[in-house]
């Protein structure tokens, strides 16, 4: 499989969410130099809204923005532990919308040392702690952003935690405005890219976190596809 280093930029990881098909979360496990292992995991967001087997579903949409546990939380779980995670290892979390609510979930009581959580277009804001760097990039004119209600005005959790925003379509009217667009992964990695090549001094905390995961000996990638057990749906299978 492609991209076994560590994602160079913020723009570079955003781009390893998964987006084709049957793929919904990507594992990546780093031998470090001293021996120990670290983890990055990498979610989608809602896909395949009807089919019963799908985790990433609108029901656990609901379920994950009411605070309570999903097939698609439970999923990333059993695809970290798959992979070789334990608890108490250390994980850096990147997930879109959906896969933003199970990334900050995996923060709050996954069980990990989640000591990085990067959110693109979440419905949610998490308080994590402060052993977690938190950055958050969200659009003005995302819909699903707007159901956090506003958000944290700042970062919170670790020191260089940080919230970006920005407009997707300024100089649109919202009557012309695709409503969808500012949501979509594509626009994300936009203003990934915009923070990778501006000067603001917030970036330094991730380029750091990723300068780390570089000096890795070894990498190991896994994509898995989820399925729900039809015998009970808020049960799941994982398919490396």
């Amino acid at each position: 499989m492609s991209d076994r280093n560590a994602p160079a930029t913020l723009a570079a990881a955003a781009g390893r969410i998964p987006s084709a098909e049957g793929s919904r979360i990507r594992v990546e496990r780093y031998t470090m130099p001293d021996g120990t292992r670290q983890y990055a995991v990498y979610i989608r967001g809602t896909t395949g809204d009807g089919d019963e087997g799908e985790a990433f579903d609108m029901t656990s949409n609901l379920q994950l923005y009411a605070g309570e546990q999903a097939a698609s939380y439970q999923a990333a779980v059993a695809a970290l532990r798959e992979a070789g995670a334990q608890p108490g290892d250390v994980v850096h979390a990147f997930g879109h919308s959906q896969g933003a609510m199970v990334a900050a979930h995996l923060a709050l009581e996954g069980g990990f040392d989640t000591q990085t959580l990067v959110t693109f277009g979440s419905p949610v804001d998490a308080q994590v702690g402060e052993g977690t760097l938190s950055v958050a990039l969200r659009h003005r004119d995302d819909p699903i952003v707007a159901l956090a209600g506003g958000g944290f005005d700042a970062g919170v959790g670790a020191a260089g935690s940080f919230v970006a925003e920005r407009t997707v379509d300024p100089a649109v009217s919202p009557n012309d405005a695709d409503p969808i667009r500012p949501h979509g992964m594509t626009a994300y990695e936009e203003t990934a890219a915009m923070l990778d090549s501006s000067t603001d001094p917030r970036m330094g905390a991730v380029r750091d976190r990723l300068a780390e995961l570089a000096d890795a000996t070894s990498v190991s990638v896994s994509e898995y596809a989820v399925e729900r057990l039809p015998a009970a749906p808020s049960e799941f299978e994982t398919c490396g």
